[in-house]
């Protein structure tokens, strides 16, 4: 298996070689740090467009009544799988909730309602 570059600059820092290298490998592992937090903190393309189009399946919608995901695409004119992933997201943020529902020669579905009222979630990253 390949070494990332993290890993190797911190067996350089553990190997303790010449205060000149591991120097040089903390300096190279700041900037790793510093590249990964400006990528996770700016939303992708896919993202921001998947932001607006949950905004706008909460306006179109009707709250509180239960929609399989591929009534949510059709309505919205994305596929399936599309709106089952933003309908788990929505799910995730609160503002949406899930149940299994059986479906006529189908078997057992997801059924995504929006909330009239957004719930608290709970941050799991805490």
């Amino acid at each position: 298996m390949a070494m990332t570059q993290r890993e190797f600059f911190e067996k350089v820092i553990k190997a303790n070689v010449s205060e000149e290298l591991t120097t040089k490998a903390r300096e190279l592992i700041a900037g790793l740090d510093k590249r990964n937090a400006q990528k996770s903190s700016k939303p992708t393309k896919t993202q921001a467009e998947n932001e607006v189009l949950k905004g706008k399946m909460l306006e179109t919608l009707e709250k509180g009544r239960g929609y399989l995901a591929v009534e949510i695409g059709t309505a919205m004119g994305f596929s399936t799988s599309k709106a089952s992933a933003l309908a788990k997201q929505l799910v995730n943020e609160g503002k949406a909730t899930v149940a299994d529902v059986k479906v006529k020669n189908k078997g057992t579905q997801k059924s995504y309602t929006i909330l009239v009222e957004p719930i608290e979630v709970a941050d799991e990253t805490e």
